[in-house]
This record gives structure tokens, sequence and C-alpha cells, in this order.
């Protein structure tokens, strides 16, 4: 596990973009540790990724120092990131069959596609095929998807998901 970390004194409130850039093959965790203004401890967010050689993450942190106030972080996911993803989890071992490694990338190959032309048919069909991924995901959690990469895929296609225009 890959560790780094970053330290902010007195950050105003706002949106921050954190980039994590990959040294090396294998899973990291991005966490993030907030005080509000009067120095109490808010909610402790830990998000799991995989990195590469040369790989770029990107995440978005909403920060609010108000008392009570929850601050969070999201993985800012693309089709790109989440098939880098899937390549990235099958060299580091944590997708450890080729056929279900082949099959995440078609579903999100099928998901991308149908993003790209922008009608009811086709955000029905990418919500179905990032549903799909989804459920095999959870079917071959702690099976053929091993570590952090289940939760990391179905971050990803969460962030996905919730991309697509309602109609």
């Amino acid at each position: 596990m890959l560790n780094g970390a970053v330290l902010v004194f007195l950050p105003a409130n706002g949106t921050y973009t954190v980039l994590v850039e990959g040294l090396h093959l294998g899973p990291y965790n991005l966490a993030m540790k907030s005080l509000d203004v009067n120095g109490k401890p808010q909610t402790f967010v830990k998000i799991p990724g995989i990195a590469n050689v040369g790989s770029t993450a990107t995440y978005q942190v909403q920060f609010n120092a108000t008392p009570g106030a929850h601050s969070t972080v999201t993985s800012m996911t693309t089709f790109a990131s989440a098939l880098a993803d899937v390549s990235n989890g099958f060299k580091a071992g944590l997708i450890t069959k080729q056929p279900v490694e082949q099959a995440l990338t078609d579903l999100l190959i099928l998901a991308r596609d149908a993003s790209y032309r922008n009608d009811r048919l086709d955000h029905d069909i990418e919500r179905a095929a990032l549903g799909v991924f989804k459920a095999v995901v959870s079917a071959e959690t702690n099976k053929q998807i091993t570590g952090t990469e289940p939760q990391v895929l179905q971050n990803d296609a969460s962030y996905l998901i919730s991309q697509i225009p309602s109609d």
C-alpha cells in the first residue's frame, strides 16, 4: 500500500482538487481527516484506489469547517480512469482471472460508447451496462476480485452512473 501525506493548515471552506500520481503498481488509500473551526474532528474519509507508474486519479474535496458540517471526497471517475482501474487491478493480481477482467472491460466500453450518443435509449444502455458491471463485481468479490479492488470498481461505477442524465 502506497502512502503519502499533505497537511493544509486552516483551509478556507470550498472545493479543492486533489491529483494522485502513481509511482508504482498497487493499491493506495486517499484519506482525509479534517477539523472544524473549533478544532474538533469531523468525519474521517478514506477512499481506496489503484495506481500504476504514471497514472493520475482526480478527487474533489468539498471542505466545510462549520461545526457539525461534513466534508466529502469524491473520485472524479472517467471511463478512461475506470478502464485503467480494471487493467491495473488485473496487473496487480487483484483481479485474478483474465475472463473477469475482459468482461469488466467490455461492459465499460459498452457504457462509454453509449454515453457518446445523447438520447434516452443510449442512457438506458449505459445505465444497464454499468449496473451489470456492478453486479459482476459483487458476484466476484473475494473470489476473482480481491483486496480493495471491489470497492474501487464499485465507486467507479457508482460515480459514472451518477453522471448519466436523467431523462
